[in-house]
């Protein structure tokens, strides 16, 4: 029989002084079985700070890895966004 389940790993934040360029990395891991895809959301996004999804691989048979760069905003300290992994795990 073939499981899957969605597996959501723990947000990254960036730091509210971050400046355009700065990125996160967050990760989602299998507890078993094997990643067959994968991907991210970006939450709070604003004036301040704008970040986008620069890359998203299977970093290895069980990690989802997201990174997130900040692509915007005026920079103003206060209210950053953050990255979050997901994981598609079949076993």
């Amino acid at each position: 029989m073939t499981t899957v389940a969605r597996v959501t790993g723990a947000a990254s934040g960036f730091n509210g002084n971050d400046g355009l360029g700065a990125t996160v990395t967050a990760t989602a891991t299998c507890s078993s079985g094997k990643v067959v895809g994968g991907g991210g959301d970006i939450n709070g996004n604003n004036a301040k700070h704008y970040a986008a999804i620069t890359s998203s691989y299977a970093s290895s048979a069980t990690v989802w890895t997201v990174i997130a760069t900040i692509v915007a905003g005026n920079q103003i300290n206060g209210n950053p966004p953050s990255v979050t992994a997901s994981a598609v795990c079949v076993s």
